[in-house]
């Protein structure tokens, strides 16, 4: 007589005898070991730090047991203390399950020192930016663990490709010369960016008296510098 603790389930199905109910366990049975192939745990959490052109990127990766691993950007520039803030949560992610995602979201850094509650509740606000990071690199992590695109496990793709633009701007948009050198530059590109994204150059308080340092409200001169500087954009770029 076989022990049930001395069989796996496998063969303990194998030796009950041949039957409906033991054809129809089997798709259950092979579920329930590719489950268990795929657990794994988080190993390392590091973070790597690039400086651009006015402008910090924060890396975030997550590394399983298994090797796989996971990568993403924390959000927000400037970077500083970002870095230090995920870095803080390495304790409290190794070790646990990197498909449970909701859950660490929910419960990031719980119990840890010098915070009253998680890293997402209310009052975390900053370090949210840590956390974003995270999150995405488990999506990341996850999607190679389950061998599919993290878009099957957030709900399927909507298209099967994105548009994407630079963030390179003309050295004054209001000089038709200096956009025009700027859209040359931008059509001889190797990287054929045909979209761009940049902003305008506020109007000097010493000017213009209705300048507001907060941003808050654009100013009538504001306004037309915006109307005119896009549109010798958008004639230059044809």
């Amino acid at each position: 007589m076989i022990s049930f603790h001395d069989c796996s389930r496998r063969q303990f199905l194998r030796g009950v005898a041949a039957g409906p109910f033991v054809e129809a366990a089997w798709p259950l049975v092979d579920q329930a070991a590719a489950a268990q192939r795929r657990r794994t745990k988080i190993r390392d959490l590091q973070v790597m730090m690039l400086q651009g052109p006015g402008r910090t990127y924060t890396l975030v990766k997550i590394t399983a047991e298994s090797g796989l691993h996971g990568i993403a950007e924390a959000y927000g520039s400037p970077g500083v203390g970002v870095k230090e803030q995920v870095l803080s949560l390495k304790p409290w992610l190794v070790g646990k399950d990197p498909l449970e995602i909701d859950a660490l979201y929910t419960q990031m850094g719980d119990g840890t020192a010098s915070l009253s509650g998680t890293r997402t509740d209310g009052s975390a606000h900053n370090l949210m930016r840590a956390v974003s990071g995270i999150e995405m690199a488990l999506w990341d992590l996850a999607g190679k663990i389950l061998d599919v695109p993290a878009s099957t496990l957030l709900g399927g793709r909507f298209r099967d490709k994105v548009r994407v633009y630079d963030h390179a701007a003309p050295k004054n948009m209001l000089d038709k010369a200096s956009v025009a050198d700027w859209a040359a530059k931008a059509k001889a590109h190797p990287s054929g960016f045909t979209c761009h994204k940049f902003g305008f150059p506020h109007s000097d308080p010493a000017t213009d008296r209705a300048r507001d340092p907060s941003n808050r409200v654009l100013t009538t001169r504001e306004l037309i510098a915006v109307q005119k500087g896009f549109e010798n954009c958008r004639d230059a770029l044809g």
